[in-house]
């Protein structure tokens, strides 16, 4: 079942969003925070899977042969599926766990973070191309923006927008009603039950 489905269902709908809970709780306890940042994308599957492997390793031997035969699954580990294009990105990749949404992964993460750091001074066309990028992109979140704005600041984000005197902050939240304005209506779960 999809969002669509939650939006005629609302046991549904708030079931998945425990499930969100459930997943974002186990999340931050593993990382110790929301943000993790990987050097490339065999990297973070492969932590993905480390993470992972406790919970099978505490089922019991009947437990985890029903929940292969019920999944299909092809052994008694866990397996990461990505696509091929995060499994060979080598810019770095951001992993928000966004507590409302879930799980948001942003490649190119270097560079923003490098541009992030600059605090608006002598960023690179690719530093302001990739903030702009992450504040326009309609799937990273007005969370995962403010995030990154409580570890590094925003002066980057003013310097890769053209925004002079950005000491009036109001211009952030201009910016993510602008570009993130659909997380700001009535948004349903995208996980899905099998």
């Amino acid at each position: 079942m999809g969002s669509t489905s939650y939006r005629y269902c609302d046991d549904l709908a708030e079931k998945a969003r425990e499930r969100v809970g459930v997943h974002y709780r186990e999340f931050v306890e593993y990382y110790g925070d929301d943000m993790v940042v990987y050097p490339d994308g065999l990297s973070m599957a492969a932590d993905f899977q480390k993470r992972q492997r406790p919970r099978y390793e505490s089922l019991s031997k009947e437990a985890l042969a029903n929940l292969i035969r019920k999944h299909n699954l092809p052994g008694a580990s866990p397996r990461i599926t990505l696509p091929p294009h995060l499994l060979e990105d080598s810019s770095g990749i951001g992993v928000y766990f966004n507590p409302d949404e879930g799980m948001e992964i942003m490649t190119g993460f270097h560079t923003i973070v490098e541009g992030f750091l600059k605090k608006g001074v002598n960023l690179s066309e690719d530093q302001e191309a990739g903030i702009r990028s992450f504040i326009s992109s309609a799937s990273t979140s007005p969370g995962f923006v403010k995030k990154m704005i409580q570890q590094y600041g925003d002066e980057s984000i003013a310097s890769a927008f053209l925004i002079r005197g950005y000491q009036d902050k109001s211009y952030v939240d201009y910016l993510l009603h602008r570009y993130k304005g659909h997380f700001y209506r009535k948004r349903y779960p995208s996980i899905s039950f099998v």
